[in-house]
């Protein structure tokens, strides 16, 4: 997935904004912010996070039609994450900092409209900031992410 355009709700008109639910930020408050960089066998670099993350914060949304995403149907998907590298940009040979824990901080929560994501009208998301991340792009001679670091909480399906 490749979210290639942001759209924050406090951008839509507030009939909208009045009825979507969010997150409280006691909720977010509770968990570690913290996670351990991973590597799919396709090169996508990713920072593994608790998939409590998303199991206890996507009910806040579900009365807004949003489900969890889909990284926890079949047995060895990655579960809750940040992505970090997407696999077209992943450096070639062996990433040192692979099993390490980078921390992040939240910043705020907000629904996006994918491009290129087929069946889905919305997710909603965390987004994050990490020093340490962007160090690490920058490291392997990546740009900063277009959109910054994110949680993808819960998708809409259309």
């Amino acid at each position: 997935m490749i979210l290639e355009k942001i759209i924050s709700l406090s951008l839509i008109s507030s009939s909208i904004t009045a009825n979507f639910h969010t997150i409280p930020d006691s909720a977010i408050a509770q968990y570690s912010w913290q996670g351990t960089l991973g590597q799919c066998e396709d090169g996508f670099v990713y920072l593994d996070l608790d998939d409590a993350f998303v199991h206890d914060l996507v009910k806040y949304i579900e009365p807004d039609g949003f489900v969890e995403p889909p990284y926890f149907d079949k047995t060895g998907l990655i579960g809750a994450h940040i992505s970090v590298f997407y696999a077209k940009e992943a450096p070639q040979g062996l990433i040192e900092e692979l099993g390490q824990t980078y921390s992040f901080t939240p910043t705020h929560c907000m629904a996006v409209q994918p491009l290129h994501w087929d069946g889905i009208e919305e997710v909603y998301i965390i987004e994050v900031e990490s020093p340490e991340l962007d160090a690490l792009r920058a490291k392997y001679g990546l740009q900063p992410w277009e959109f910054g670091f994110h949680i993808t909480i819960g998708v809409k399906p259309s």
